[in-house]
């Protein structure tokens, strides 16, 4: 297994993430500035992804949301995504709801080196609600590697995990998805849709997971991989020059 090859499919370039796992040097400047912590232990490995996860993750005292002088990724009117402490004074991406003394880490910085990383990418709110990508990937020599790519789905009013779901159908045994987003959309009752690779930068699919169930919306070669959008409960994205269209329930 080429663990280099799986990991870049679906690193689409993107002016906050690194586009492969060796990240350029505009990358490596940006990551700086995001106080990465050094890996200096074995890659973690994640449970088996589930949609039913529904585990709230032990919430940090903030004085208030956001913190001040903390660095902000997302926000609106309800809700913010930043870096901040966790309870071990190390820091992590957080959401908090605005006027809320609570935040839940949602995972590490995105990071990552010869021998593996990963971390929280593509953050989306609407309202209380953040869909996210988290990541995890080892290259190590010294043990088996392995890419693991989930899309997350979380109320930031009680940390409760809505979804835990694989971005795709893994290839190779000890995977966990398909490669990287390019693309995520979260209405506020937890319906998501996303963009991962077929095979990047030729082929790619679309998901979605509402009321009506999981399904592929859409897979194949034209489909522009940043073009995702939703209006109100209205997919919409360009494949072969052409705006297609699909329902969120």
């Amino acid at each position: 297994m080429q663990l280099g090859n799986a990991w870049r499919l679906g690193c689409a370039s993107n002016n906050r993430r690194a586009p492969s796992a060796t990240l350029s040097t505009s990358d490596s400047l940006y990551l700086g500035m995001r106080r990465i912590i050094v890996l200096t232990a074995a890659i973690c490995s994640f449970p088996a992804a589930t949609s039913t996860d529904t585990t709230a993750s032990a919430a940090v005292a903030v004085l208030r949301c956001p913190p001040p002088h903390s660095h902000v990724f997302r926000s609106d009117r309800t809700a913010v995504i930043y870096e901040g402490l966790n309870s071990e004074k190390l820091y992590e991406v957080l959401g908090c709801v605005r006027g809320e003394h609570r935040a839940y880490v949602l995972g590490r910085t995105l990071q990552g080196s010869e021998e593996g990383g990963g971390g929280i990418a593509k953050e989306v709110l609407a309202g209380p609600i953040v869909a996210y990508e988290k990541s995890s990937y080892s290259t190590s020599v010294l043990s088996t590697g392995f890419s693991r790519v989930w899309v997350f789905v979380r109320d930031l009013r009680t940390g409760r995990i809505l979804h835990k779901l694989p971005t795709g159908t893994a290839v190779h045994p000890g995977d966990v998805g398909k490669g990287r987003t390019s693309a995520i959309v979260v209405k506020a009752d937890g319906a998501v849709a996303w963009i991962n690779p077929i095979e990047a930068p030729v082929s790619w699919e679309i998901h979605a997971v509402d009321g009506s169930g999981s399904r592929v919306l859409a897979s194949g070669t034209g489909i522009d991989p940043h073009s995702l959008r939703l209006k109100g409960s209205t997919l919409s994205w360009v494949q072969s020059g052409k705006t297609e269209f699909a329902t969120l329930h």
